[in-house]
């Protein structure tokens, strides 16, 4: 009795463990100190936290406590999260019944994600502009919240708006206006469908305003065709503002060719996922020669490319250019997803400059080649490479050979894979061969393979 009482002295005071929570991002860790606290009295304020723990996944109490429609509903987690949402840092609004139960036990502080309906009182925008909003997700089903955004930032309301998400058509110059805004701290905006026709002279002042003014970290937008009013010069400071901004990430969707500049250097993002859709075999190549110039550049996705559609060796050309400038740039995570011609490019020449590159992560995938020797030479360059640890290429037209060529690529390495994906074959594999190709994985030291 004497040294569990010892034990219960040296526990924190509940404002303590309040505080060492905030600090703690992994929900196994939290939930497993609030265990080892041991009583309600030692978890304080944050008791109904750990019963909502035996309840629900702890994924979904923390660090983001998640509002669905189960925990909504269900008397006993309700009354858990009512005493418990004050002291939350942040709460994603997956679904609600009432606005002003929202209201009365959200706390000031409290970060809120909203990806819901709302429920629909004749005032609905008077009482959700009241709520400390940091971000939100307008989809199809909850798209008529778009017009309250604009409206609600336009005003001045949620302050604290930091990521818009919008999944249906909008337009493109009617968020850069709200970006642009005085006061704005609007630094992640992700448009996945724009009904502009063109790139007007108000709407490039106000993304230059916006890139240049705010700390962006992620931009994701259809870039479109400038309208002929907009003169160079200031085309030449979108271009700056756009490629040399210090963001995380930036995504050029559905990317046709609209005369952009691919001169621009150093490059200012970390990672640039290109739609290639129409991006051309020059524009590629303007691309590769700016990577050795941009330091800060870690990952480039091209999506969508159409190298190879008409078998010509320059096309091989323009890719080996990619590989060639990877190698002495600091890019370190290449993916080339869903080029429907990749297989067609003559990987015999592609495999030394793959071979030279000092990539840590490749995915090749969904990509649907035909069955060629291109996977063999993927393989030989693995050999002879040992910075590259984590390939992925599902969704290709593999046969068992293909990968265990790929597994014995190890054998000639200083350093295994630490990851090889080969899931979604267009044949599936019979169980035995999985056991089989698994078992020679683990065999080679590949710490994770992945066979479905």
């Amino acid at each position: 009795m004497m040294q569990a009482t010892g034990h219960h002295h040296r526990l924190p005071p509940p404002e303590v463990v309040v505080q060492i929570v905030y600090y703690l991002d992994d929900s196994a860790t939290v939930f497993a100190f609030l265990n080892v606290l041991g009583t309600s009295d030692s978890r304080g304020p944050l008791e109904p936290l750990w019963r909502l723990c035996l309840l629900h996944n702890h994924k979904s109490l923390w660090p983001s406590l998640c509002l669905t429609k189960d925990v909504v509903r269900d008397p006993v987690s309700r009354r858990h999260v009512e005493a418990v949402l004050q002291y939350c840092p942040a709460v994603e609004v997956l679904w609600v019944e009432s606005l002003d139960w929202l209201l009365r036990y959200v706390g000031p502080a409290t970060a809120l994600a909203w990806k819901a309906l709302i429920p629909r009182p004749s005032d609905w925008i008077g009482k959700w502009v009241q709520l400390p909003i940091t971000t939100v997700d307008v989809t199809t089903k909850n798209q008529f919240l778009l017009g309250g955004v604009l409206v609600a930032a336009s005003r001045g309301h949620f302050p604290r708006l930091e990521g818009v998400t919008v999944r249906p058509q909008v337009s493109l110059g009617h968020m850069l206006e709200v970006a642009a805004r005085s006061g704005s701290k609007l630094i992640d905006l992700d448009l996945r469908c724009v009904d502009d026709e063109m790139m007007t002279t108000t709407m490039t002042r106000h993304a230059i305003h916006w890139l240049t003014t705010v700390p962006v970290r992620t931009f994701r937008f259809m870039p479109l065709p400038f309208d002929p009013s907009v003169d160079k010069a200031l085309r030449a400071a979108f271009f700056s503002a756009l490629f040399q901004c210090p963001m995380q990430v930036l995504v050029l969707a559905n990317f046709k060719q609209c005369g952009y500049d691919w001169t621009v250097f150093p490059l200012g993002m970390a990672a640039l996922v290109i739609d290639g859709n129409l991006l051309t075999p020059e524009n590629l190549i303007q691309l590769a020669d700016v990577l050795p110039l941009s330091p800060a550049l870690k990952r480039l996705s091209l999506v969508d490319m159409h190298l190879g559609k008409d078998f010509e060796a320059n096309d091989t050309t323009v890719l080996a250019r990619l590989l060639e400038a990877q190698a002495t740039s600091n890019i370190t995570t290449l993916q080339l997803h869903a080029w429907a011609y990749l297989w067609n490019l003559d990987w015999a020449r592609l495999e030394p400059y793959l071979q030279r590159t000092t990539l840590q992560n490749l995915s090749l995938t969904n990509n649907f080649g035909a069955s060629k020797n291109y996977s063999r030479h993927i393989a030989h360059a693995l050999q002879r490479n040992n910075s590259i640890r984590h390939v992925d290429l599902s969704h290709n037209r593999l046969c068992k050979a293909d990968i265990m060529a790929l597994l014995n690529c190890t054998l000639y390495r200083s350093v295994p894979l630490a990851m090889l994906c080969v899931s979604g074959c267009s044949k599936p594999f019979a169980e035995h061969d999985k056991r089989q190709l698994r078992t020679m994985a683990r065999d080679q030291g590949i710490e994770n393979f992945i066979i479905r």
